[in-house]
C-alpha cells in the first residue's frame, strides 16, 4: 500500500511479507526534511530522533520526493515478490505512470468507505489473532494511537484521524496493503 503525501507531509509504503500462514509488515515513512524541521519544533514529534534510529526517511528538500519513493519500490521490487501495489488515487498519476513504465502492478485504491472497511475490519482480525507481526517501529506505533474507526449506518469503517493535526498515513498504507493482499487471493501467498 502506498499512501501518497500532498506537498510536506508524510508518505507511507507498507508491504506485507507473507511466510509461512504469518504476515510480517514491512513499512517506510517518508518526510521532506525541512517539513521534519518544522514540525519538531512545531508540534513536538519526535521526527528528528526517528530519523536517526532509522525509522523515517527523511528526503532532501521541502516537498515530497516521488522519485526517491519510485526508487525504493523499486529496489524492493527487484528485492521481494512485489504482486501488486495499492495506491491512493489522490496526487498519484504521475508517480503511478512511472511506477507502471517500472513493470509495476497498480491497483488505484480509493479512501472512501466501500475500499477501506473490508481491509480495515481484517486488519483488526489479523492483529487480534496474533496473525500479524509488527515491528515495534514508533512511528507506525504513533500513528495507530492517532486513528479511530469512522462508522456509517451500516458499520462499514474507515480509518480516520482523532484531530486535524495527526498522522495516520502509515495505518492506510497497512489497510490499503491489507486490501490488496486479500484481493490478490491472501491464502497463496
Amino acid at each position: 500500500g502506498l499512501d501518497l503525501a500532498s506537498v510536506s507531509d508524510i508518505a507511507s509504503l507498507v508491504l506485507l511479507l507473507v511466510k509461512d500462514g504469518r504476515i510480517g509488515v514491512f513499512i517506510r515513512n517518508y518526510l521532506p526534511e525541512d517539513a521534519g524541521k518544522k514540525d519538531v519544533k512545531k508540534n513536538a514529534v519526535p521526527y528528528d530522533v526517528w530519523a536517526e534510529q532509522g525509522w523515517l526517511t527523511l528526503t532532501p528538500g521541502n516537498v515530497t520526493d516521488y522519485n526517491f519513493i519510485r526508487k525504493d519500490i523499486n529496489d524492493l521490487k527487484d528485492k521481494y515478490d512485489l504482486r501488486s501495489l495499492g495506491v491512493d488515487r489522490w496526487n498519484s498519476t504521475q508517480l503511478v505512470n512511472d511506477l507502471v513504465d517500472d513493470d509495476i502492478n497498480i491497483a488505484m485504491f480509493g479512501q472512501g468507505m466501500a475500499s477501506m472497511s473490508g481491509p480495515m475490519k481484517q486488519l483488526e482480525r489479523l492483529i487480534l489473532s496474533g496473525e500479524l507481526e509488527l515491528l515495534k517501529d514508533p512511528v507506525l506505533e504513533w500513528m495507530a494511537r492517532n486513528v479511530v474507526a469512522k462508522k456509517d449506518e451500516a458499520d462499514n469503517i474507515k480509518p480516520d484521524r482523532k484531530n486535524s493535526k495527526s498522522k495516520i498515513d502509515g495505518m492506510v498504507a497497512l489497510i490499503m496493503a491489507i486490501g490488496r493482499w486479500m484481493a490478490d487471493g491472501s491464502d497463496d501467498q
